[in-house]
């Protein structure tokens, strides 16, 4: 089981945020989950088209982001969000954070899954791990 839910990664360009995010995506889809990944550069090409890089236009991205985020987690979709990255403002309260420089990809989104279940966000039946069916 799960709840929709936005886990919107931020970080300068080259950081891993892609990445991580697959290995993430792929993990949970494994185990049944509706995933969208919404990556910046394609979101900016398709859903904020002709917008700059000025406070205002990436103010107005973000809004879009987050209404299509919205929409998304009210389906129960849990939607990834690969970052804004000029200029990087740090989130002030992130409940996860990694660094690329310091840890594997793997390790960043099994910290990532750690955390989701932390939250309540993901709980899925172990049972069906313990005893696979043949």
């Amino acid at each position: 089981m799960h709840k929709g839910c936005v886990i919107w990664f931020t970080g300068l360009s080259g950081a891993g945020k892609s990445t991580v995010s697959r290995l993430l995506a792929e993990r949970l889809r494994a185990h049944g989950a509706k995933v969208e990944l919404l990556d910046g550069d394609e979101v900016r090409e398709h859903l904020s088209k002709g917008l700059g890089f000025s406070k205002e236009e990436r103010d107005t991205n973000i809004r879009r982001i987050g209404f299509v985020c919205q929409l998304l987690a009210r389906n129960g979709v849990i939607a990834q969000f690969t970052g804004v990255s000029d200029p990087y403002e740090p989130p002030l309260d992130p409940e996860v954070t990694f660094r690329s420089d310091q840890e594997t990809p793997g390790a960043s989104a099994a910290r990532i899954w750690a955390t989701l279940e932390r939250l309540g966000l993901i709980s899925f039946d172990r049972s069906a791990l313990a005893h696979p069916r043949i």
